[in-house]
This record gives C-alpha cells, structure tokens and sequence, in this order.
C-alpha cells in the first residue's frame, strides 16, 4: 500500500518536462534589479490580476520576499502588529524588522478586537501600523478578518501584509454551498471580496500550484518600491526559467480547469471527513484540504504515524495550535475515493488494536517522521 497524505499538492499539478516549454538557458546569470526575463515580469503581473491588484513580482522562496519587504522597515515610523499563530517564514520577516529596531507586537490569533486595541496603545501619531497576518488558517478552517484589520488600520494610513500561500488556488470569488472554496483561485482576496490600495500579498505558488517560486503583490506603487529598495534582487538568483515556465504552466492549467479540480478537491475532502466521522473521529480544518485528526494523546499520534508510514501510508503530525502534536491528513484533487478508504480503513484498525497503542515501541520511527512546526 502506498497512499500519500503528506503532500499540499492540493489541486494535483505535475508540472511534467513534456508539459513546459523548452528554453534556452536556466538562469540568466544575472540579479533581477539588472536585468528581469520577460516572462518573469508577464508571470508577476499574471499573478497579480489573478488576487485582484495591480502588479507583482515574482522571486524564488516567501523568505526572500518576506525578509527583504521587511528589512526595508524604518524604526522611526513603522509598528508591526503580528498575528500569533502566523506561518514561520513571516514570523521571520518580522524578527528581522525586529533586530533592527522597529517594535512588533504580536495580536491574538484572527482577532480583530485584539489587534484594535494594540494597534490604538502603541500607534504614535507619526508613525504607522503594519499588520501581518496568514490570509487563511488551515487548523482552525477559517479566513482572517482581513477586512476588520483594514478598517483598524486606515486611519492611520497603515498596511496589511498578507502570507497567502494556503489559499492562493484554492479559494476565489463567490463561494456558496456548491462549492465553498469559490472560483477562479484568487486567494482570500478574492474569497473575503477584499480590494485595497493598503493590502500587501506574499504568497507561494508550491502548494496549490505545485511551482516553486513566490510572488509579491500589490498597488502599482508599492511593488515599484520594493524593487528598488530589494535587497535579494541584487545579492541573489532570480527565479529559474523552468520555475518561470512551470509558473505559467500552472495559471493555464488554473484557468482552464482549476474550477473542475477545486470541486474535484472538495469531494475528496467531504468523503474523508465523512468517513472518519462513521469511524467516530472529528476533523479539524472544515472543508479545507488540511485535515487533523482530533481526539488522540501526544504518544498515540506519534505511534500511530509511524504505523501508518510503515505501512505506506504517509501522514503528517503538526502541533498545529497546541502543545501536543495532531495528526494531519493533506487531500488532493487526484487521490481516489477507494484510496482514501483504505488509508481510513488501516487507521481506524490501529485505533481499535490495543495492545498496538499500548506497546508499540518504534519510537524512533515516530520521533524521525515528526514534523514540529505551529504551521504548515
């Protein structure tokens, strides 16, 4: 058996070498401030008008994004208010802001009220307030209230930067009881109808899209300034020509069946939800295609994925909002219903074993394949 719910894959994207154009060179040679490939500047502003705004650009990896945007901070004017439970590669962007000297303050988790108050106690009124927050949480199954932080934060002519690399693909407008998710895959912009000149989007394209590479979003103003002012532009690669190539691959695939494989996903995840619910175990995640098993102690979840790994089923245990690690499920659009069964099948067959709970003594298996991250 080898049934893989370890990837975020999520829509199934390949990105085959028979499927991308072939190019000439690899990599330029050259830093992006010198000299950009056309189709790296298509691809950014593609990505752009697929969330709703203006222009992007694209680079290798969020933390390139994340610690240049946030490098160029000024300690004399700007305070960055924090999600708590924000995706790592952010959090970083933040501390750099950090250790040069601009405060951050951390707010609690998708709470409007609670940035509010921060942002009216520690906002002076020269100075003004960045917000950073994950577009969508994939363990509580819920968008930010990225309106609420906007209305916050107007009157002080502040900013939102958004990490929206879970929802990029797989949220858009207009969702509805058919499918939830919406259409299009614009992202939580599209999802919460959000349209600001004071909204900032970071967001990878290696989740739903399978590309690796990054895209900064944004007003026509503010990526300009951020080109000049990059650092990583001048001190490191661009994105290669077969991440640009596979970049456009993904938005043609996007638009010409991202709406049939989103439905596709959502069927995929209803019928785990569903038959983990007939064995007797809730998911966290609602109908997001990040699903963690509720109900199980820090040693059954470790035992458990080592289990379920040897018997080549792959799992993903993540501490998610807690102290104690859950088990994840990640669903794609291209697994099938019987596989899905299986895998629920064999697990519902380990719970049940009790004397496998009790002493199961692989521990190193379990502590090897576990991943300690608040977010993934």
């Amino acid at each position: 058996m080898n049934l893989d719910f370890s990837s975020s894959l999520y829509l199934g994207i390949q990105h085959s070498s028979g499927e991308l154009h072939g190019w000439d060179s690899l990599t330029t040679g050259a830093p992006a401030a010198f000299f950009e490939p056309p189709a790296a500047v298509v691809l950014g502003k593609s990505i752009a008008r697929l969330q709703g705004m203006e222009d992007g650009v694209v680079a290798t990896s969020t933390l390139h994004l994340f610690w240049d945007w946030f490098g160029g901070l000024d300690s004399r004017r700007d305070v960055v208010f924090t999600d708590a439970r924000i995706y790592r590669v952010g959090g970083w962007g933040v501390e750099r802001a950090a250790g040069k000297g601009v405060q951050a303050i951390k707010f609690r988790h998708q709470c409007a009220a609670s940035l509010h108050r921060f942002v009216r106690q520690n906002t002076g009124t020269k100075q003004r307030p960045i917000v950073v927050s994950d577009g969508w949480c994939p363990f509580c199954g819920k968008a930010s209230p990225l309106n609420d932080y906007l209305q916050i934060i107007e009157p002080f002519n502040g900013l939102l930067v958004v990490d929206d690399t879970q929802a990029l693909g797989i949220l858009g407008r207009k969702p509805g009881v058919a499918l939830p998710y919406g259409f299009g895959g614009g992202g939580s912009f599209k999802y919460l109808n959000t349209g600001s000149e004071r909204v900032i989007a970071i967001s990878s394209l290696a989740k739903a899209f399978g590309v690796p590479l990054a895209a900064l979003c944004g007003s026509e103003s503010q990526v300009t300034a951020f080109k000049l002012r990059s650092e990583t532009r001048i001190n490191s690669s661009q994105p290669s020509a077969a991440a640009l190539a596979a970049g456009k691959n993904a938005l043609r695939w996007n638009a010409a069946n991202g709406d049939c494989l989103r439905e596709a996903l959502f069927r995929k995840v209803a019928f785990f939800k569903d038959n983990m619910a007939i064995g007797g175990f809730e998911t966290a995640g609602g109908f997001f295609p990040v699903q963690t098993i509720t109900g199980l102690d820090d040693k059954q979840t470790r035992r458990i994925h080592a289990a379920l790994w040897k018997k080549g089923i792959r799992t993903v245990p993540v501490l998610a909002h807690g102290k104690n690690p859950k088990l994840c499920w990640l669903l794609n659009a291209h697994q099938t219903y019987e596989g899905i069964e299986r895998a629920c099948r064999a697990f519902f067959a380990l719970i049940r074993d009790s004397s496998f709970l009790k002493n199961y003594d692989d521990e190193n298996l379990a502590r090897r394949d576990f991943i300690t991250s608040d977010e993934r």
